[in-house]
Formats: structure tokens, sequence, C-alpha cells
């Protein structure tokens, strides 16, 4: 039992080093090497709890998809019509991104491509989870009683999603310099009025 609770530290740290490399490095210049030097950790205990740094990279990706899927969960819970949905939605993704910086460099810059491959699902495809099913009900029943413009379901997930999205990039990259809770507002409400119908 003791054993077993100490794998979760051991764990937990491999994983915080490699977050903090692969963000600040990236993947190619980080080694397994540098992951366990910065985790305080020997190589072979690496290796013990992952196969290759490609299962570490992968193993991180799952888990931040996994948190930011729980916080638009969480967020949006309550939210029952679409202006609320659409509005909550932009801010959680906004001020998610700012509270997990690390995360959000890895979820949003890192070309997962190149190195996940097909092993990792991409953050941005709606899934019918809690949330994408919350989701796709609030908004077909707004776009059936024109409460919104009827846009392909396509359309509606690149504004609602992409808008905020590509903010947090151009902040994350230098070229926005105010942080995404302080626009967070601003823009929840510039998305919703993108998709509300007009009279």
């Amino acid at each position: 039992m003791r054993q077993e609770a100490q794998k979760v530290p051991v764990r937990r740290a491999i994983l915080a080093s490699a977050l903090k490399l692969f963000t600040d490095e990236g993947f190619y210049k980080t080694t397994v090497k540098d992951i366990a030097r910065l985790a305080k950790v020997s190589v072979g205990a690496v290796y013990k709890h992952f196969n290759s740094k490609q299962e570490i990279a992968q193993v991180l990706f799952e888990e931040a998809v996994s948190l930011f899927k729980t916080a638009l969960i969480d967020a949006t819970k309550d939210a029952e019509d679409a202006k609320t949905l659409v509005i909550t939605t932009v801010k959680t993704i906004l001020i998610f991104s700012e509270k997990n910086l690390k995360l959000s460099r890895y979820l949003w810059l890192c070309r997962h491509d190149e190195f996940l491959k097909e092993i990792t699902s991409k953050p941005s495809v709606l899934r019918y989870d809690e949330f994408g099913k919350r989701f796709s009900s609030v908004i077909n029943f707004a776009r059936k009683t024109r409460l919104i413009e009827p846009y392909p379901a396509t359309i509606i997930w690149t504004i609602v999603f992409g808008i905020p999205l590509s903010y947090v990039r151009d902040w994350l990259d230098g070229i926005m310099h105010q942080p995404p809770s302080v626009v967070s507002n601003n823009l929840g409400l510039a998305v919703w009025r993108a998709l509300h119908a007009k009279d």
C-alpha cells in the first residue's frame, strides 16, 4: 500500500516536468533524460511509469482535454437557454485557458499531429458526451425556434469555439496583451450576437 501511494507523486512529477519541457522546449528537443532530471527521478523511474516519451505526451494531452471538458460541463450545467449556454461556454474557454496556462499552451499551441498521430482525439471535436448532448440540444432548439440563425452545426461550432480559441492562441503567442478573463464578457456577448437571429 505504501509503495502504491508513492507511485502517484512520482507519476505526477514526471507529467508536470514533461508538460513544462514540452511547452518551453518542444517535444522533439525534450529527452526522457531531461524529464527525469527535472522531475528529480531516475530515467528508469520514468520508464517504470511510461513506455515512451510519446506515451507521456499522449497522457498529458488526454488529461488536459479531460480537464477542459470537465470545466465546460461544470460551468454550463445550469445553462438551459442558448444565450446563457453560448456566453458561458465562451467565458469558460477563455478563463480555463488563463487559469491553466501550461496546459493551455500544450493544448492549443503544440502541433500534436506531429508526435501523437492518430493516438489521441482532437480537443476541438464536439463529442457526444454530457456537454455535447446539452450543447446540441439547446442549440438545435434555438435554431428551430429562430432564436439563432439557422447556420449548419459546423458554422455554429466554429463561431462558439473558434473565436475564443483564436484569442487564446494570440494571447499565448504574445499578440494579444489583455488576459482572456478581461475580455471574456465582451467576447461572450460578441459570439452570441454573431449567432443571434436578427429581427
